[in-house]
């Protein structure tokens, strides 16, 4: 009885949803596709409305792919089950498939992949001999790791994941029963069976074909940390001996400089697992990682034609508090235009320098000059630091001993250090704050309060900021830094620099900066518009006056005002008919550039956390 309960709940539920959306075939009869498998009904359904139509439709053309491809139905359910009141979901599954027609071939053969919302499990059911194809430690793997998609991109990416993860097995291995060599298909008669997390496979999530690092029982595994375990590991062969080599010792040297242990693997596929989780797995059960949290990070290139592409794989509370989506975004950018041209060793290089950066500095990109994350910065006086700093190349020797001539001879008549920096980049930093940081750790400012005053100019975007400290700040009006910022943002630097030095010459003896030729015929100009308009308003207010009345033919102006009431009718259809015809709606994948895909916290094979990033290329 309790059976039948639960299967009418979710029947009602979910085909309710499917016969709304327009699933039913038009003459109400059983349609099968080249006579194997009913196309009556969606394929992917939500009881809860968490899916948009648009996921529903993406959800159901992978369906329908799945099914032409490998010859087993797929079928996508959510529900929460407590909300329901469904007390085996299991049970209630296989009612709604058996009443749906859903099965491919005469004996229904099919998955069909259940996601409990309220207890946020996957739970999958097989039909026909479907079991026999797939580990059932793959099942379990499958069914945990498609769940922690939820927290990213919701009951969509839960029901995504749950089939990709199938399609990748049949992908990797084929649709032939394990232990059968003679074929067999899945055209036997062996009944429906549970993927419940039961058995064993020879090597786990997957089979006897995943790497030999793999543990054969990963619930027996225990971490190890392995100092001779090799760095690079090349399965794909994307470098020479040389580039190896050269990788090899630029990694021994970032990790002994950044105390974080730094891999670079590369294969060849990723035997049916997400490329994150795939990453993880390798730096697991390979013994890396430095300390009691393995703080470490690894780089896993894919180069399989179909899944090209790489994931970061951080591990340790350190390494994943610095690994933030910003801090991703930017080093994966960097990482992506190397990866597309097809220059492997020069773009892993890079990587592992912006890494050691990163983890040394707590920023990626960053000068040397800044100081080391955690170091005992002590602020000083420099008074043999360049007051012009050119890190962009773009002065004359000439022109940098002119302007460190004149800087010097202001700075004794003003009392007040003066400082010019040329740079090509922020560094991923706020204007003001690299403009702050370049001033304090570089040793500038007279006196206890370090009074002084910086221009940085901007090469790469031709703007500039000003920054000012102790007795100038005072002087340094909002406007007067606004002008003094507006007026350096030219493409001559050395324009830029002379011209900041001339305002702040006249702001010393003013007290103002001067506007620009440029505001003061815009002023100019501005002012003559407003008294022009002012004037035709006048004279437009002044000629109504003296118009002659006019006789009124229209028969409004002879109605008294509230006497006359009007009442929109309007009329109603009783009842409308909409008709929709099953057509899922077609969608292009477009892989590459732009923000990565970007995972907080995430569990590999073994259990443990993990963050990272990763990108197609």
């Amino acid at each position: 009885m309790k059976r039948i309960i639960s299967f009418l709940i979710i029947c009602l539920i979910v085909a309710a949803a499917y016969l709304n959306a327009g699933g039913i075939v038009s003459d109400g009869n059983t349609a099968f596709a080249d006579g194997k498998y009913s196309t009556d009904y969606y394929r992917a359904s939500s009881s809860t409305g968490n899916l948009s139509e648009a996921q529903r439709n993406e959800l159901d053309k992978d369906c329908i792919s799945f099914i032409d491809k490998y010859k087993i139905d797929m079928v996508l359910v959510a529900v929460d089950a407590k909300e329901k009141g469904i007390s085996d979901i299991e049970h209630s599954a296989d009612g709604y498939y058996e009443d749906c027609g859903f099965g491919y071939g005469k004996n229904k053969s099919g998955i069909m992949i259940t996601y409990d919302v309220s207890e946020n499990k996957v739970h999958y059911t097989f039909y026909g001999n479907t079991a026999e194809l797939i580990p059932q430690k793959y099942v379990k793997f499958a069914a945990k790791s498609s769940v922690e998609m939820f927290d990213e991109y919701g009951e969509f990416g839960v029901l995504y994941s749950a089939l990709a993860y199938m399609r990748d097995y049949f992908e990797e291995h084929g649709t032939e029963p394990q232990g059968k060599k003679d074929g067999g298909g899945i055209g036997g008669d062996s009944g429906k069976s549970k993927g419940d997390s039961s058995g064993n496979s020879a090597k786990s999530p997957g089979n006897n074909k995943m790497p030999d690092w793999y543990p054969e029982d990963v619930s027996k595994f225990e971490f190890f940390h392995d100092a001779d375990a090799p760095r690079v590991v090349d399965v794909a062969d994307i470098f020479t001996d040389s580039e190896e080599k050269e990788i090899a010792g630029l990694i021994s040297r970032s990790s002994a400089e950044s105390g974080k242990d730094i891999v670079v693997f590369t294969d060849v596929s990723t035997y049916g697992l997400e490329r994150k989780i795939y990453a993880a797995d390798f730096y697991d059960f390979n013994g890396y990682g430095f300390g009691e949290e393995r703080e470490g990070v690894c780089l896993m290139i894919c180069m399989d034609p179909d899944d090209r592409g790489w994931w970061t794989c951080c591990t340790g509370s350190d390494t994943m508090g610095l690994y933030t989506q910003d801090i991703a975004n930017s080093i994966d950018d960097e990482l992506y235009n190397y990866m597309v041209d097809g220059d492997y060793a020069a773009g892993v290089s890079d990587w592992i320098k912006n890494m050691k950066t990163l983890f040394v500095k707590g920023i990626p990109f960053i000068p040397e000059w800044y100081p080391d994350r955690g170091s005992d910065f002590v602020r000083t006086h420099d008074s043999s630091a360049p007051r012009v700093n050119d890190a962009s190349g773009k002065l004359t020797e000439t022109q940098l001993e002119e302007l460190e001539s004149r800087i010097g001879e202001m700075s004794k008549r003003f009392g007040y250090d003066i400082v010019i920096h040329i740079s090509n980049s922020s560094y991923n930093m706020l204007s003001d704050e690299y403009a702050d940081s370049f001033y304090v750790y570089n040793g500038y400012g007279f006196g206890e309060n370090y009074d002084g005053i910086i221009a940085v100019l901007f090469t790469s975007s031709d703007t500039s900021r000003v920054m000012s400290y102790g007795s100038i700040a005072d002087k340094t009006t909002e406007v007067n830094l606004s002008r003094l910022e507006s007026q350096s943002e030219r493409d001559d630097k050395y324009e830029a620099a002379v011209k900041f030095l001339d305002n702040l010459e006249h702001m010393e003896k003013t007290g103002r900066v001067p506007r620009s030729m440029g505001n003061w015929i815009f002023g100019l100009t501005a002012a003559l518009i407003i008294g022009l308009i002012v004037a035709l308003i006048d004279m437009a207010a002044a000629k109504a006056g003296m118009k002659t009345p006019r006789i009124a033919f229209d028969a409004n102006n002879y109605i008294v005002k509230g006497s006359l009431f009007i009442r929109a009718i309007s009329d109603r259809f009783l009842r409308s008919d909409i008709t929709r015809t099953y057509d899922p709606i077609e969608d292009d994948d477009d892989d590459g550039g732009g923000d990565s895909p970007f995972s907080s916290s995430y569990s590999g094979s073994s259990g443990a956390s993990h963050s990272g990033s990763g990108r197609s290329f």
